[in-house]
């Protein structure tokens, strides 16, 4: 994983920013043909045309109404292309607000992505049902009531406008539906993905631990530069160095010497009581006094 695509989470956990991106992108498709399949199954059960709404959306980018499937495939097309790019937005903004919002489990996902779903329904779907989609929806409605009839759309614009009107808040409440099903399809998806790059395999490993101070490192170079740089020096220590009161032994000076000042402190002033008055020299005990003297100073 390269450092400029890795970078650590507010746990502390590594991430793959692009895999992040990718799998949002991913995410936010299938979201957005998951609220075309049900938002089509919603009409059908109200009575209306199916694929009323995908022509819709033809319409409101150009294609003409006797495009017919052409138009309704032309809507799916820039529907499909709508949730693509919103799961780019998505990952945008939650990688920017990464404290708060970003997608790291399934559970996350599920709050961010309902969240979601509501921001955009409020943003995006709302402004465009009531801009562009309302008319279109009449228009698309009455295609295809025209088809099955024999007359003229123009015919029948007047009774479908009417029909819409009346089921409109049914409508606007379907249309809320499906984009809260949108974010969460969304959310749990790059959620339950975001699981097995940042807590899985990207995750900072904690095993290769050092053997003397404990300390963890990432990885197995990591951990034998710092047994170089950190440890080198005690190594070259001589070993068993051993406390002249007790007999313990110990690693390093310094380790005898932490061990003198805590277990011996009276020790450091029994020296004064068996001092040789002849040259100075200190003993422990008054054996070793006697011993010194009748040796160095025939006493």
């Amino acid at each position: 994983m390269s450092e400029a695509n890795a970078k650590k989470n507010s746990n502390g956990r590594t991430v793959n920013y692009r895999k992040y991106v990718g799998l949002s992108v991913i995410a936010g498709l299938i979201g957005a043909l998951v609220m075309g399949l049900v938002m089509t199954g919603i009409l059908a059960a109200m009575g209306m045309p199916a694929l009323a709404m995908m022509m819709a959306l033809g319409l409101t980018i150009g294609l003409p109404v006797s495009g017919g499937i052409s138009t309704v495939m032309g809507g799916l097309a820039i529907h499909l292309f709508d949730g693509a790019f919103l799961g780019l937005i998505g990952a945008g903004v939650t990688i920017g607000l990464k404290r708060w919002f970003f997608v790291d489990s399934a559970k996350k996902g599920i709050l961010v992505g309902l969240l979601a779903g509501v921001v955009l329904f409020v943003v995006f779907g709302l402004p465009v049902m009531v801009l562009s989609l309302e008319k279109a929806m009449v228009l698309a409605v009455s295609y295809y009531v025209a088809s099955s009839s024999g007359m003229p759309i123009t015919a029948v614009m007047p009774m479908v406008q009417q029909k819409l009107m009346a089921a409109l808040p049914s409508i606007m409440g379907a249309f809320f539906f499906v984009h809260l099903l949108l974010g969460l399809t969304w959310g749990i998806i790059l959620g339950a993905g975001a699981t097995l790059f940042v807590s899985g395999t990207a995750r900072v490993k904690q095993d290769r631990a050092c053997p003397v101070c404990g300390m963890s490192f990432p990885t197995e170079q990591a951990l034998m530069q710092h047994g170089r740089t950190a440890h080198q020096q005690k190594k070259e220590e001589p070993a068993g160095l051993k406390c002249p009161a007790c007999g313990m032994s110990f690693p390093s000076q310094e380790a005898l010497m932490a061990h003198g000042r805590s277990a011996h402190p009276a020790k450091q002033h029994e020296h004064e009581h068996f001092r040789c008055k002849a040259c100075g020299a200190e003993f422990e005990t008054q054996d070793e006094l006697m011993k010194h003297g009748k040796s160095s100073h025939s006493m």
